[in-house]
């Protein structure tokens, strides 16, 4: 689980992930919703073009935000 107090911000790098399939569409989905019901937040960085497709297939697209690097998923958090 994750450690109550603070707010939580994580960022899931895909880079080195070639491809990703429902387990891991699962996965991301249930450690969005973990860091979300402790009012955290959770984004995506660095998805191929293959996982990227996948992601938006699978409807992830519009569920986490999504940022070609992880450096420009961190500074997202501070907006």
């Amino acid at each position: 689980g994750i450690p109550r107090g603070g707010r939580p911000q994580l960022v899931i790098d895909l880079s080195q992930s070639q491809l990703i399939d429902s387990a891991g569409c699962e996965a991301l989905l249930d450690a969005r919703d973990e860091v979300l019901d402790v009012g955290g937040d959770c984004v995506l960085a660095g998805a191929s073009p293959l996982c990227a497709d996948i992601l938006a297939i699978a409807g992830l697209d519009e569920q986490l935000a999504t940022f070609h690097g992880a450096n420009e998923a961190v500074a997202s958090f501070a907006r």
